[in-house]
């Protein structure tokens, strides 16, 4: 995978976390996730850091600027020009174009992880039985996540395969770069 960048981009409990992550300790390379950074972010001030919470954090970066936005995440990942990384949680393609400019001339690949609803709103029940998954799903920060992302990826998966037959495939798309 050389310098290549790869995004991760999906609904909420789409699983891209759990596949990004896999395929990073598969390739040994280094790997961040917005939402970690936003959890990073909220402890660090002191707030709340529920879903709801953090997404609105996250809208409050945004309102600042995808550019500093975007810098912040690949400085917390601890990411230098010229090294691989896999990026988990992008909602947006303003995000996906700030990443693409932040990281030039590193080739980026984005991996929309298509899961049924269904799935997705069981897995949200297990991890957040308190929650609410159509607020969660609904939030303005979530509005690319699943429809206009899907358009712009490189690859497609389907989040409910499972994660090491996930991996392996893409291990296969990926090109090198």
């Amino acid at each position: 995978m050389s310098h290549r960048i790869v995004l991760f981009a999906g609904p909420i409990c789409s699983g891209k976390s759990t596949i990004s992550n896999a395929l990073a300790q598969k390739l040994g390379c280094r790997w961040v996730s917005f939402a970690d950074y936003l959890r990073h972010v909220a402890t660090t001030e002191r707030l709340p850091t529920s879903r709801s919470a953090l997404q609105d954090l996250g809208q409050q970066l945004i309102d600042k600027g995808w550019l500093p936005f975007c810098r912040s995440v690949l400085d917390f990942a601890q990411w230098t020009p010229g090294l691989p990384l896999i990026v988990d949680g992008v909602r947006h393609i303003e995000a996906v174009h700030a990443l693409q400019s932040l990281t030039t001339p590193s080739p980026v690949t984005v991996i929309f992880v298509d899961t049924p609803l269904q799935t997705r709103r069981e897995r949200f029940a297990v991890r957040e039985p308190e929650g609410s998954f159509q607020a969660a799903d609904s939030h303005p920060v979530e509005r690319d996540a699943g429809t206009r992302l899907r358009q712009f990826a490189d690859h497609v998966v389907d989040g409910a395969t499972p994660v090491a037959d996930m991996v392996d495939q893409l291990v296969r798309v990926l090109p090198p770069g």
